[in-house]
């Protein structure tokens, strides 16, 4: 659904198709997620935590704990989205001469990818919850795996955002380090 062919009672859902889209291909699509080691490690730990499949503790537990860490991953991109001066932010942006994605844009991209399966954790997490009154036996073991894989998934997510802040921190660092030195050093 380009721009293009969109019928104009669309337009507005097939701008946002193109945007999540857009967003999705930058990420690295699914081969960047599968080959994530934050999904794999979640994997590894959902695994280990087999009981909460059998229960209703990962529901409630994504329940109390995602909406926190979603307020955190909101107020962290605000922050990355001020931080550095505007030369930095300059020097930053704007793809390298390959067409890969700048510092900043990979580091917004990673932070939509953390709100985003943040979001999608918590929405199963409430939709599995009147679900799981159906009692649906093998049915609803898959559905807690998945949700305990999501809930692992998107606290390793706040690692993998915190590990994008320091290399940008360090990056920034090393640019006020050429600034403040003096000239001719």
């Amino acid at each position: 659904m380009n721009a293009m062919k969109c019928p104009a009672t669309l337009k507005q859902a097939c701008r946002v198709r193109q945007v999540w889209r857009a967003a999705w291909l930058d990420y690295g699509g699914w081969r960047a997620m599968l080959t994530s080691p934050y999904l794999w490690i979640s994997v590894a730990l959902a695994a280990g935590c087999y009981p909460m499949w059998l229960g209703s503790e990962w529901r409630a537990i994504s329940i109390s704990a995602i909406p926190s860490l979603l307020g955190f991953s909101i107020g962290g991109f605000a922050i990355f989205l001020a931080f550095g001066d505007e030369r930095f932010r300059i020097l930053i942006s704007g793809p390298d001469e390959n067409g890969k994605l700048s510092p900043f844009l990979s580091v917004a991209v990673q932070f939509a990818h953390f709100v985003t399966v943040q979001a999608i954790a918590l929405l199963y997490a409430v939709i599995a919850t009147p679900v799981a009154a159906f009692g649906c036996g093998p049915v609803d073991v898959v559905i807690a795996v998945i949700g305990v894989i999501a809930l692992f998934y998107s606290l390793a997510l706040a690692l993998a955002a915190f590990a994008s802040l320091l290399k940008l921190a360090r990056s920034y660092d090393g640019f006020a380090a050429k600034v403040k030195k003096p000239q001719g050093e």
